[in-house]
């Protein structure tokens, strides 16, 4: 089955239609995900059948990298190397150097400068995971926009791999800190929200550390006004959890980030519910910290009142 898809796959690569070229990728995917099967497979160098596949495969990658625009092509191709991972370190810099010009292949950039090295232990592949790790920390660290797309997706793969497995979260912590460091944007810092909120119980230190540092990306964020208007207005759709958590764990951190909330609340910026935000006072254990904290959160709440009367009700007692 294998074989007779790979022949497929050489007969339509030296095609001139593009569109029968991108189809071509489509059997090698189904090749990729079974390549076990094929002759040759965990030999190296390379032989038989598994030689011919990984021929085929970088070809079009020397292909993608010779017309980077066919953006298909490189969708698809990421597919491919979701499977086939047992690549030297040069054929993996190759492949990511070629696919970082679409954002499937955020998982690429993780799984290639996080988690390859622990892999493949019993082939001869001469990996070095440092220079993988490498480029993924520039694609991250890149201020160039075309990257954006990408940077959201590799955001979006450290939330998921943080969901599926919580003994990952010292693996994934610097790289956090790392999308932290550079300017704010919507799509990039939604998913670090999300895995803030998923772990402030856990490692509420760390957590704390990082909200700040995107509300504080925020503010600065904000003194470019028409950038908001183009983004269709700022949400934050974690708040409730996330101050919850505080007022519960790290109480004496919790005036300093609701008041940094409470401004970006003034300069338009969408906090959730001030309801649940004021009332997270209720989780303080300490009464005499609940009671500095409850005065001046009413404090702030009657400013907002002030500028919103429709503003909702907070139950103080």
């Amino acid at each position: 089955m294998g074989s007779s898809k790979t022949c497929c796959s050489q007969r339509t690569y030296h095609h001139k239609n593009y569109y029968v070229k991108l189809q071509a990728i489509v059997p090698l995917v189904e090749i990729a995900a079974r390549r076990q099967w094929l002759n040759g497979y965990g030999k190296r160098p390379r032989q038989e059948e598994y030689r011919e596949f990984h021929r085929l495969v970088f070809d079009l990658i020397k292909l993608l990298q010779k017309y980077p625009n066919c953006k298909a092509m490189g969708k698809l191709l990421a597919h491919v190397f979701a499977y086939y991972k047992d690549l030297s370190t040069d054929e993996a810099e190759q492949v990511l150097d070629v696919l970082k010009t679409t954002d499937e292949a955020a998982g690429l950039f993780i799984y290639f400068g996080i988690f390859r090295q622990r892999h493949y232990k019993k082939q001869p592949v001469i990996f070095d995971g440092k220079r993988l790790k490498e480029k993924l920390e520039e694609i991250i660290k890149s201020l160039d926009s075309k990257y954006q797309g990408l940077q959201a997706n590799i955001a979006w793969h450290f939330w998921k791999i943080l969901d599926e497995n919580r003994n990952e979260f010292e693996t994934i912590e610097p790289y956090i800190e790392l999308i932290l460091e550079r300017p704010y944007h919507k799509g990039i810092y939604d998913d670090i929200e999300r895995i803030i909120s998923d772990w402030m119980k856990d490692n509420p230190k760390i957590c704390i550390k990082w909200y700040e540092l995107m509300l504080n990306k925020i503010s600065e964020f904000l003194k470019y006004r028409e950038q908001l208007q183009s983004q269709g207005g700022l949400w934050l759709m974690n708040t409730e959890e996330i101050i919850e958590a505080i007022a519960s764990h790290t109480p004496d951190k919790l005036l300093e980030v609701t008041k940094i909330l409470v401004n970006l609340w003034g300069q338009g910026v969408f906090i959730g519910s001030p309801k649940r935000l004021f009332e997270s006072f209720k989780f303080v254990s300490n009464e005499n910290e609940k009671v500095e904290i409850k005065r001046q959160f009413k404090e702030w709440y009657n400013s907002m009142k002030e500028l919103n009367p429709k503003l909702e009700k907070v139950e103080w007692e």
